[in-house]
């Protein structure tokens, strides 16, 4: 496929995200295709089913571009974006980038970054776990304030 289509498939896939389609989502990639994100790695269409699911279960999922946007050369792609939601009433924003690798226009693999522990310093509630959270942030900032 050249890059112009492996961008057009893409961009549905975005767009089956807005519209909270799982099974438009699916459609994009290859039965045996792999996802890896901070959550874990899942393989074929069942376990992807079940992340996207779980994904979708976020109201109010919005994602913008952002930078480099799309972009493809030959079948390998990225997409840097932030990514809106909220978690139990309290929202968020988190930055975020996928690497895809396309085989015959569908994604064999993807490889989703993004950062859970800002997003959990920006939903978290009570006083336990918010110094649970901020303890960990600070520890591991430490080093870098010195």
């Amino acid at each position: 496929m050249s890059e112009e289509e492996n961008t057009k498939n893409a961009r549905a896939f975005i767009e089956a995200i807005l519209k909270k389609d799982v099974e438009k989502m699916l459609t994009c990639f290859q039965d045996d295709a792999t996802v890896q994100t901070p959550d874990g790695t899942f393989k074929g269409k069942d376990q992807l089913r079940r992340l996207f699911t779980a994904e979708m279960q976020f109201p109010s999922v919005k994602v913008t571009d952002y930078g480099i946007v799309l972009m493809f050369k030959g079948n390998l792609g990225i997409f840097e974006f932030d990514q809106e939601a909220s978690y139990q009433g309290k929202k968020f924003k988190v930055h975020g980038a996928s690497i895809g690798e396309m085989k015959d226009g569908k994604f064999q693999s993807m490889r989703n970054y993004y950062d859970r522990l800002s997003i959990a310093k920006q939903v978290v509630t009570g006083w336990m776990a918010t110094r649970a959270v901020n303890s960990l942030v600070n520890g591991m900032e430490k080093p870098f304030r010195q």
